[in-house]
């Protein structure tokens, strides 16, 4: 039998690929990525109709949470709540939606999307897309919620609140000042 490697060229080659590992995870242990590079990175083997097509909008829900509206391969709204880890990178904590990005049946959709930060702190965000151009104000329980609009004139709609709501404390308006059923 042929011997094809000594002991020393054995040790020297296990040692090269213990560094090269080492080293990488070093890389990756000091990388930054920012939170839409999370969603990316998070959907870069796998291919589910959640797949990330264009990021919409990120919110700042405080310095170490985002929530990212995004456009799936369904052409359809998306969101995903993001966290910064200790090490300063960000991981998906949890994915969502569904919503179609246009619609003629109806004025607004609707979502709901519950964060857990811990045992003791739920934060919900209830939002969806206008899709009447005449609407330009909503209200969840006399509150006013946030609308954004995107490059591409999708209108997104959306509330932090820490109590549930359903879509009869939901009313919108137009520019006059009329309510306009959902």
């Amino acid at each position: 039998m042929m011997k094809y490697f000594s002991a020393k060229k054995l040790n020297i080659l296990i040692l090269f690929f213990v560094f090269v590992m080492v080293f990488d995870m070093f890389i990756n242990f000091f990388q930054t990525r920012t939170p839409e590079s999370a969603l990316e990175y998070e959907f870069a083997s796998d291919s589910t109709p959640f797949n990330l097509k264009t990021v919409l909008n990120t919110i700042d829900i405080n310095s170490n949470s985002k929530f990212i509206f995004y456009r799936n391969y369904r052409n359809n709204l998306s969101h995903a709540f993001v966290l910064k880890k200790w090490n300063k990178t960000w991981e998906v904590i949890s994915i969502r939606g569904q919503v179609p990005i246009k619609s003629k049946d109806q004025n607004i959709s609707f979502f709901k999307h519950t964060l857990i930060f811990n045992k003791n702190k739920k934060l919900h965000i209830y939002g969806g897309i206008i899709y009447n151009k005449k609407i330009n104000r909503i209200f969840i329980d006399e509150k006013p919620a946030k609308i954004i609009q995107n490059e591409d004139n999708i209108r997104i709609w959306y509330i932090e609140t820490n109590k549930k709501i359903t879509s009869d404390e939901i009313k919108i308006y137009d520019s006059l000042g009329n309510q306009i059923s959902l």
